[in-house]
């Protein structure tokens, strides 16, 4: 066999029996960001890079897309030490926001630091959020206390008081109430708007060379794993009472990262496979079109079913794995993958929608054995 068994890593209140209440668990401002998730390409890019940048330093373990806020990131895994980032991503606006934009309202509509603090209006979460970053492609233009900087990132202190004063009192008027402003940050990301892709891609390539000297892995195709799995638990607008279903079903974990890099810079296991598929598709007499095609969902489902993937994709395997165990063949044929394809169970065809992802997964289920 070449892998190991899934680990499936719970967090210590799970350990315990007893779940952990979500410490977010209000009801959110808004969802319709998540139904029509597929228009914010750069914030879901934005978001993974930033979590990866912020993982390796050790100061993030969760990134969640579409929760009550645009992105929000804990920085731990255990409910009871959780601290929040709450993160709006504005992009494609080609002016700079300034002390007047910030708080504009057209026709009673929230202004742009009204939605953001009606966010964390709720006292229960406000207490847990350390950081509410307004993250904007244009930049800013605000004044500041000293002059002669350009700052990456504007944390609230960092501004003129008269600036400072404007904000804060067109807020109150709004909300009717104060808000902790000392939280806010304006933040002009380093990733590009445009390429934004090819940068995160770059990130991949770059923290999987600091883990194995000679390079390896293929970087794209982690992307599209990691980026896969935010926009899949992005578009749920489901509300979790308890912290583990939250995390299980809205949260990419830097557990899951690491071992999806770590499968990359420990061993051959992935290539080795991929090249025992490669013969096992020559030998069964595939076309070269379809071979290429059955190599590109094998190695997507590969990915997607190492050690620290979703709940989902370990159940897909497992599902697989069981089918063929059933009766294993001693040898495969291309009859015998359409009769397993057909009998398929319902969890499988749930996620793998085509015949060839179908194909890819049981044959390498059966070179796994």
């Amino acid at each position: 066999m070449r892998d190991p068994k899934p680990r499936l890593t719970k967090t210590a209140a799970a350990s315990s029996g007893t779940p952990a209440s979500n410490p977010l668990y209000v009801s959110q401002r808004e969802k319709a960001g998540a139904a029509t998730f597929d228009r914010f390409n750069f914030q879901y890019d934005w978001a993974l890079y930033e979590f990866l940048e912020q993982h390796k330093l050790n100061q993030v373990s969760i990134v969640f897309v579409e929760f009550h806020e645009d992105v929000v990131f804990s920085s731990s895994l255990d409910a009871a030490d959780a601290r929040f980032v709450f993160c709006q991503v504005k992009a494609g606006a080609s002016a700079n926001f300034n002390k007047k934009s910030l708080v504009k309202r057209i026709k009673q509509k929230p202004s742009v630091l009204g939605k953001m603090f009606t966010s964390v209006g709720d006292k229960k979460i406000a207490a847990r959020v350390d950081k509410v970053r307004l993250v904007a492609t244009g930049g800013f233009k605000l004044e500041l206390a000293e002059k002669g900087f350009q700052l990456e990132e504007i944390p609230w202190d960092a501004l003129h008081q008269e600036t400072a004063n404007e904000i804060s009192a067109a807020l109150a008027a709004e909300l009717g109430t104060d808000c902790a402003l000392e939280k806010l940050h304006f933040h002009k990301p380093q990733l590009p708007e445009l390429q934004h892709r090819r940068a995160v891609i770059g990130l991949i390539a770059d923290l999987i060379s600091e883990r194995v000297s000679n390079g390896g892995g293929d970087c794209q195709a982690i992307y599209h794993v990691l980026q896969d799995e935010l926009r899949r638990k992005g578009v749920h607008t489901w509300d979790y009472s308890d912290w583990e279903s939250l995390v299980r079903n809205k949260g990419l974990t830097g557990q899951r990262v690491d071992a999806l890099f770590e499968q990359f810079a420990s061993s051959a296991t992935v290539d080795d496979l991929l090249s025992d598929f490669e013969y096992a598709t020559a030998q069964l007499q595939y076309e070269p079109r379809e071979r290429r095609k059955l190599r590109q969902s094998a190695r997507t489902y590969v990915l997607n079913t190492l050690d620290g993937g979703s709940l989902a994709h370990l159940q897909v395997r497992a599902a697989v794995s069981k089918h063929l165990q059933a009766d294993f063949p001693l040898r495969l044929t291309t009859d015998l993958l359409t009769s397993l394809v057909a009998a398929s169970p319902d969890v499988v065809r749930e996620h793998l929608i085509d015949e060839t992802s179908l194909v890819a997964a049981y044959i390498i289920e059966y070179l796994r054995a």
